[in-house]
This record gives structure tokens, C-alpha cells and sequence, in this order.
């Protein structure tokens, strides 16, 4: 079923723990129920009814081990910017680079993710946080759903100048990426000599291997792969609206 972009109410901590409940009738006190002992997916249901927009303050840490324990094992601050760098260096730290994240949190390939997505990579993570609060530092300016550049600047800043020469040279970088980056099958891998002769030919005089780094999720010298590429498209090219005339 169709999940909206912006849910208002839903349990405001991501925790892998499940909680601990008094059992069935007649079983000890304090014991596992077995639907306890599994987490259940968050239903359409909590999604329709989620994530306030407005970002809350946390109490203060009881004592010194609770603040240390925020520090490292949790996205939450008391700062929407801070919160934001929390949860992208944890990114980095579980996946290497932030487009291979953004398979997690855009599976259909968007150029954007939903409350949904973020959802699902915070429980994957496994980190404690208010996922309300981590909703409103990365959605911003309230639209519903979450950009590249709304996540991560420095790798927007490098992969639009990258893309622009692409766009520049060929149209797209779907284009450019069947021109100059591989030979043949479209869908073949593109190594880091045929991306360097390839950034060459659009006439890209940034930092090649940076890009390379970022495009190439995987971290093998095998090359980067098209859907990963397409990425660009996706994210910075404007899209084609086709209007319908009446017959």
C-alpha cells in the first residue's frame, strides 16, 4: 500500500532491544511473551500516523555514563544540525560512503527519501534515537521528503560538478555514461581507467578520484555500477514533464 512522505505519530525511539512484558496469564512475572521476543515491522498505520514537525529537546543526561553512552551509541542532540551530522557520520561509519546508504534509504531509486526510508536504516543501524526529532533536522523546510544535499553537502557539492559536466557534454549522464564511461553493454561495470579517460572527454577538471571513490560503492577495483551512476540523473538533471492533449 501507498505510505505518505510525512507521517505525524510514531513511538519516538528506535531501540533493537524489544521491551519486556509481564507475559500471558499465568506465566512468571517479568518473562519473554513470544511476540516479544521478535520485532514486528512498523505497520501503514503507524506511518499514517506519525513524526510531528517540530523538534524537541532531550532531558539532560542523569549522570556521566549516560552522557557518554548519547555520545556513541545514539543520533539525538538537542541541536537539529548536530542531530544531522550525528546520523551522517554513523552513515559513514556502517556503509563507507553515502551513496552506497542511500540504497537503504531510497530503494526505488527516487533521487529522495521518504519518513519510510529513514525509518527503516535507523532500525537497521540499531542506534537509539527520537526519530521525530531526527525527521525534523533532516527535513528542513517541511516538503516531506529528504535530498542528497539535505544529508550530505560536501558529497552534493562534489557529485553536482561532476554531474553538470555531464550534462554539459552529453544531456544526461545516462548519456554520457554510454559515450564515453563503457563500451558495448550499458550495464557493465566502468573501472577507474575508463573513468578517469571518460572525465576527461566531458571535460570535468575537478577531483576524479573522489568521485570514483563516492560512485563506487562496492570499494573493489571491479568499477562502478550503472545504477549507481543513473544516480545523478536522479538527483541533479531537471525532469521532463510530458504533457497530455486531449485527443
Amino acid at each position: 500500500p501507498h505510505l505518505p512522505h510525512h507521517p505525524r505519530h510514531l513511538p519516538t525511539t528506535i531501540c533493537p532491544a524489544p521491551a519486556m512484558t509481564g507475559g500471558r496469564a499465568g506465566s512468571p512475572a517479568g518473562s519473554m511473551s513470544p511476540s516479544a521476543t521478535r520485532r514486528r515491522p512498523l505497520s501503514a498505520m503507524s506511518y499514517r500516523s506519525a513524526a510531528s514537525s517540530s523538534f524537541r529537546a532531550r532531558s539532560p543526561p542523569r549522570n556521566e555514563h549516560e552522557s557518554t553512552l548519547r555520545t556513541l551509541h545514539t543520533f539525538d542532540s538537542d541541536d537539529p544540525d548536530t542531530m544531522r551530522a550525528n546520523f551522517r557520520r554513523i552513515l559513514l561509519t556502517r556503509y563507507g560512503n553515502i551513496v552506497n546508504a542511500w540504497a537503504d534509504l531510497d530503494p526505488q531509486h527516487n533521487g529522495r527519501f521518504s519518513f519510510q526510508g529513514l525509518c527503516y536504516v535507523a532500525q537497521n543501524l540499531g542506534h537509539k534515537c527520537n526519530i521525530n526529532n531526527l525527521w525534523s533536522a533532516l527535513d528542513r523546510n517541511g516538503v516531506g521528503f529528504v535530498r542528497l544535499v539535505d544529508l550530505d553537502e560536501p558529497a552534493y557539492d562534489l557529485l553536482q560538478g561532476f554531474a553538470t559536466a555531464c550534462t554539459k557534454s552529453c544531456g544526461s549522464a545516462d548519456a554520457a555514461w554510454k559515450k564515453y564511461f563503457v563500451q558495448g553493454c550499458e550495464h557493465q561495470r566502468c573501472c577507474i581507467s575508463a573513468f578517469k579517460s571518460g572525465s576527461k572527454r566531458i571535460g570535468y577538471d575537478g577531483d576524479v578520484m573522489a568521485v570514483f571513490r563516492m560512485l563506487d560503492t562496492e570499494g573493489t577495483e571491479a568499477g562502478i555500477l550503472f545504477d549507481n551512476f543513473m544516480l545523478l540523473d536522479k538527483w541533479f538533471c531537471a525532469r521532463r514533464i510530458r504533457v497530455k492533449t486531449k485527443a
